[in-house]
Protein backbone atom coordinates (compact mmCIF):
# COMPACT_ATOMS: atom_id res chain seq x y z
CA UNK A 1 0.00 0.00 0.00
CA UNK A 2 1.09 3.60 -0.46
CA UNK A 3 0.50 4.83 2.82
CA UNK A 4 0.38 3.78 6.58
CA UNK A 5 -3.14 3.67 7.71
CA UNK A 6 -1.90 3.68 11.38
CA UNK A 7 -0.04 7.10 10.96
CA UNK A 8 -2.92 8.88 12.82
CA UNK A 9 -3.86 6.12 15.31
CA UNK A 10 -2.60 7.03 18.62
CA UNK A 11 -0.43 4.45 20.73
CA UNK A 12 -1.69 3.85 24.48
CA UNK A 13 0.71 5.31 26.92
CA UNK A 14 2.45 2.83 29.73
CA UNK A 15 1.25 3.40 32.90
CA UNK A 16 3.50 5.57 35.09
CA UNK A 17 4.05 3.19 38.22
CA UNK A 18 5.55 4.80 41.54
CA UNK A 19 7.48 3.08 43.93
CA UNK A 20 5.45 1.76 46.73
CA UNK A 21 7.46 2.29 49.43
CA UNK A 22 9.57 6.01 49.43
CA UNK A 23 12.95 5.45 51.88
CA UNK A 24 12.88 7.72 54.60
CA UNK A 25 15.39 10.88 55.49
CA UNK A 26 16.29 8.22 58.69
CA UNK A 27 16.20 4.97 56.43
CA UNK A 28 19.08 6.97 53.96
CA UNK A 29 20.78 7.80 56.82
CA UNK A 30 20.74 4.20 58.11
CA UNK A 31 21.27 3.05 54.73
CA UNK A 32 24.97 5.41 53.97
CA UNK A 33 26.23 5.00 57.48
CA UNK A 34 26.20 1.28 57.23
CA UNK A 35 29.15 1.23 54.90
CA UNK A 36 32.39 0.50 56.46
CA UNK A 37 34.47 3.18 54.89
CA UNK A 38 37.65 1.30 56.76
CA UNK A 39 37.62 -1.13 53.30
CA UNK A 40 38.13 -0.10 49.53
CA UNK A 41 34.89 -1.93 48.59
CA UNK A 42 32.67 0.08 51.73
CA UNK A 43 34.36 3.75 50.71
CA UNK A 44 33.45 3.09 47.21
CA UNK A 45 29.64 2.10 48.66
CA UNK A 46 29.57 5.35 50.43
CA UNK A 47 30.36 7.15 47.73
CA UNK A 48 27.83 5.87 45.21
CA UNK A 49 25.03 6.38 47.91
CA UNK A 50 26.28 9.93 48.45
CA UNK A 51 26.54 10.88 44.81
CA UNK A 52 23.13 9.39 44.41
CA UNK A 53 21.60 10.92 47.42
CA UNK A 54 23.04 14.07 46.53
CA UNK A 55 21.80 14.73 42.86
CA UNK A 56 19.38 11.56 41.88
CA UNK A 57 21.34 11.00 39.06
CA UNK A 58 20.24 7.96 36.51
CA UNK A 59 21.71 4.14 37.01
CA UNK A 60 23.33 4.58 33.35
CA UNK A 61 24.28 8.71 34.15
CA UNK A 62 26.22 6.84 37.19
CA UNK A 63 27.61 3.98 35.58
CA UNK A 64 28.77 6.43 32.78
CA UNK A 65 30.44 8.77 34.76
CA UNK A 66 33.88 9.50 34.35
CA UNK A 67 36.32 11.06 36.87
CA UNK A 68 37.06 13.84 34.23
CA UNK A 69 33.35 14.89 34.33
CA UNK A 70 33.92 15.82 38.18
CA UNK A 71 34.90 19.33 39.48
CA UNK A 72 35.54 18.68 43.50
CA UNK A 73 36.41 21.99 43.71
CA UNK A 74 33.27 23.36 42.78
CA UNK A 75 31.35 20.19 43.74
CA UNK A 76 30.05 19.78 40.63
CA UNK A 77 29.26 16.90 38.26
CA UNK A 78 29.31 17.28 34.11
CA UNK A 79 26.23 14.30 33.04
CA UNK A 80 27.43 14.19 29.41
CA UNK A 81 24.47 12.76 27.06
CA UNK A 82 22.09 12.28 29.79
CA UNK A 83 18.30 10.85 28.73
CA UNK A 84 17.09 12.48 25.44
CA UNK A 85 21.26 12.67 24.73
CA UNK A 86 20.98 16.56 26.95
CA UNK A 87 24.02 17.10 29.09
CA UNK A 88 23.30 18.62 32.43
CA UNK A 89 25.87 20.23 35.30
CA UNK A 90 24.83 19.50 38.72
CA UNK A 91 25.45 20.38 42.52
CA UNK A 92 26.65 17.13 43.96
CA UNK A 93 27.30 18.89 47.43
CA UNK A 94 30.02 18.83 50.55
CA UNK A 95 29.61 14.81 51.49
CA UNK A 96 29.70 13.50 48.16
CA UNK A 97 32.78 15.50 47.51
CA UNK A 98 34.14 14.26 50.61
CA UNK A 99 33.61 10.67 50.36
CA UNK A 100 34.32 10.62 46.57
CA UNK A 101 38.23 12.23 47.23
CA UNK A 102 38.25 9.66 49.71
CA UNK A 103 37.58 7.02 47.82
CA UNK A 104 40.03 8.36 44.45
CA UNK A 105 42.88 8.35 47.35
CA UNK A 106 42.25 5.52 49.31
CA UNK A 107 39.69 3.28 47.21
CA UNK A 108 39.88 3.17 43.62
CA UNK A 109 43.37 1.89 42.68
CA UNK A 110 41.98 -0.75 44.43
CA UNK A 111 40.22 -2.24 41.94
CA UNK A 112 42.34 -1.58 39.20
CA UNK A 113 44.80 -3.97 40.65
CA UNK A 114 45.92 -6.60 37.54
CA UNK A 115 43.95 -3.92 34.92
CA UNK A 116 46.12 -3.27 32.19
CA UNK A 117 44.34 0.17 31.26
CA UNK A 118 42.46 2.53 33.03
CA UNK A 119 38.04 2.93 32.05
CA UNK A 120 38.63 5.99 33.64
CA UNK A 121 35.36 5.40 34.64
CA UNK A 122 34.41 7.28 38.19
CA UNK A 123 33.10 3.55 39.82
CA UNK A 124 34.93 0.22 39.22
CA UNK A 125 33.47 -3.40 40.43
CA UNK A 126 35.65 -5.19 41.71
CA UNK A 127 37.29 -6.40 38.49
CA UNK A 128 38.32 -3.12 37.67
CA UNK A 129 35.32 -2.72 34.69
CA UNK A 130 32.33 0.31 34.87
CA UNK A 131 29.49 -1.14 35.99
CA UNK A 132 26.17 -1.77 34.19
CA UNK A 133 22.94 -0.95 35.12
CA UNK A 134 22.39 -4.64 36.74
CA UNK A 135 25.72 -5.07 38.18
CA UNK A 136 25.77 -1.62 40.39
CA UNK A 137 21.91 -2.48 41.38
CA UNK A 138 23.48 -6.47 42.25
CA UNK A 139 26.45 -5.40 43.44
CA UNK A 140 26.01 -2.07 46.14
CA UNK A 141 22.10 -1.92 46.62
CA UNK A 142 20.90 -5.17 47.20
CA UNK A 143 23.92 -6.38 48.87
CA UNK A 144 23.18 -2.98 51.31
CA UNK A 145 19.56 -4.18 51.46
CA UNK A 146 20.65 -8.14 52.20
CA UNK A 147 22.72 -6.59 55.03
CA UNK A 148 20.36 -4.36 56.87
CA UNK A 149 17.54 -7.01 56.08
CA UNK A 150 15.42 -4.17 54.84
CA UNK A 151 12.17 -5.51 53.52
CA UNK A 152 12.09 -1.76 50.73
CA UNK A 153 13.29 -2.80 47.34
CA UNK A 154 16.46 -0.88 47.14
CA UNK A 155 17.95 0.51 43.93
CA UNK A 156 19.84 3.52 42.20
CA UNK A 157 15.97 4.19 41.24
CA UNK A 158 14.98 4.24 44.94
CA UNK A 159 17.53 6.75 45.46
CA UNK A 160 16.55 9.27 42.73
CA UNK A 161 13.09 9.03 43.86
CA UNK A 162 14.05 9.77 47.62
CA UNK A 163 16.09 12.63 46.83
CA UNK A 164 13.53 14.14 44.81
CA UNK A 165 11.17 13.66 47.16
CA UNK A 166 13.08 14.67 50.30
CA UNK A 167 13.60 18.00 48.51
CA UNK A 168 10.09 18.69 47.63
CA UNK A 169 9.03 17.51 51.23
CA UNK A 170 11.33 21.00 52.34
CA UNK A 171 9.63 23.00 50.05
CA UNK A 172 11.68 23.23 46.91
CA UNK A 173 10.26 24.50 43.59
CA UNK A 174 9.91 21.42 41.44
CA UNK A 175 11.03 23.38 38.78
CA UNK A 176 14.38 23.16 40.58
CA UNK A 177 14.25 19.31 41.24
CA UNK A 178 13.53 19.05 37.61
CA UNK A 179 16.71 20.89 36.55
CA UNK A 180 18.37 18.51 39.19
CA UNK A 181 16.82 15.02 37.76
CA UNK A 182 17.56 16.50 34.63
CA UNK A 183 13.78 16.32 33.03
CA UNK A 184 12.75 18.44 30.12
CA UNK A 185 9.15 19.12 31.49
CA UNK A 186 7.74 19.39 34.43
CA UNK A 187 5.18 17.02 34.12
CA UNK A 188 7.38 14.30 34.20
CA UNK A 189 8.34 15.85 37.68
CA UNK A 190 4.95 16.11 38.97
CA UNK A 191 5.25 12.33 39.72
CA UNK A 192 6.81 12.93 42.63
CA UNK A 193 4.47 15.59 43.98
CA UNK A 194 1.80 12.43 44.84
CA UNK A 195 4.36 10.58 46.77
CA UNK A 196 3.41 13.44 48.98
CA UNK A 197 -0.55 13.32 48.71
CA UNK A 198 -0.49 12.54 53.01
CA UNK A 199 1.40 16.04 53.48
CA UNK A 200 -1.48 17.56 50.88
CA UNK A 201 -4.16 16.67 52.33
CA UNK A 202 -2.96 17.59 55.88
CA UNK A 203 -2.05 20.88 54.03
CA UNK A 204 -5.43 21.32 52.68
CA UNK A 205 -7.59 20.08 55.93
CA UNK A 206 -5.88 22.69 57.96
CA UNK A 207 -6.18 25.89 55.60
CA UNK A 208 -8.77 25.20 52.61
CA UNK A 209 -11.54 27.61 53.26
CA UNK A 210 -14.03 25.37 53.23
CA UNK A 211 -12.25 22.89 55.51
CA UNK A 212 -12.08 25.73 57.93
CA UNK A 213 -15.50 26.78 58.14
CA UNK A 214 -16.49 24.68 60.94
CA UNK A 215 -13.46 25.36 63.59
Amino acid sequence: ILSDPTRNIALPKEERRLPKAILTEKEVMMILQSCDTRTPLGLRNRAVLELLYACGMRTFELCNLKISDLSLKDQTALIEKGKGNVSRLVPIGQYATLYIQAYLKKGRKFFLRGKRSDPGNLFLTQFGNPFDRKSINKSIMKSVQRKLKMKKNLTVYSFRHAAATHLLHRNVDVAYIAQLLGHRSLNTTQQYLKIEIGDLKQMHALYHPRERQDR
